[in-house]
């Protein structure tokens, strides 16, 4: 799967010297949607990515949430409602990480 786990893929190829930086990106659209790691394909964005800081080192991908919008609003929850137990946890809903050989 994908965490911040010692043993997970984008790390291990990473200390491998397989990719140029501990990263990993996943982009969905409409058609589909593909998986990076070490890099971005700025060709596929209409915006240049932006990132955000991780909370811990290790375990789930978890971030600071200040806001929620939909369609350009506000939810209108005070931030602190998302800083709560584990925070806001980035996942791709998957166990596995899957590739073919």
């Amino acid at each position: 799967g994908m965490s911040a786990s010692e043993y997970t893929l984008t790390r291990q190829i990473y200390k491998a010297g397989l990719i140029e930086r501990e990263t990993f990106c996943l982009c969905f659209s409409k058609n589909g949607g593909y998986m990076s790691l070490g890099s971005v394909n700025a060709a596929s964005h209409l915006k240049p990515m932006t990132y955000t800081k991780m909370l811990y080192n290790s375990g789930w991908f978890s971030i600071q949430l200040v806001d929620i919008e939909i369609a350009g609003e506000s939810i209108g929850l005070p931030s602190s409602v998302y800083s709560k137990g584990k925070n806001a946890i980035v996942d791709s809903g998957t166990t596995d990480t899957y590739l073919p050989m």
